[in-house]
């Protein structure tokens, strides 16, 4: 006899959240590396986004170097 815990697919939320996280962070860092910046700059960020993984990513996206637009 199989029991329900009423949590359907509540149990892997976490797992797949996780994981998404993490792909998040290293395509963030593979940016960080293929940029411009100077090395110090680039560990920095790095070291933000492997710290705090979720809010490193989101201050990095957000405040992070841009690209210099020329035109």
């Amino acid at each position: 006899m199989i029991r329900s815990t009423g949590q359907g697919g509540c149990r892997n939320r976490p797992r797949l959240l996780s994981l998404n996280i993490l792909i998040v962070d290293l395509w963030a860092i593979t940016k960080i590396f293929q940029s411009h910046e100077s090395s110090i700059v680039k560990i920095l960020w790095i070291v933000t986004v492997a710290l705090i993984p979720l809010f490193g990513f989101s201050f990095w996206y957000f405040m992070g170097p841009r690209k210099e637009q020329h035109g």
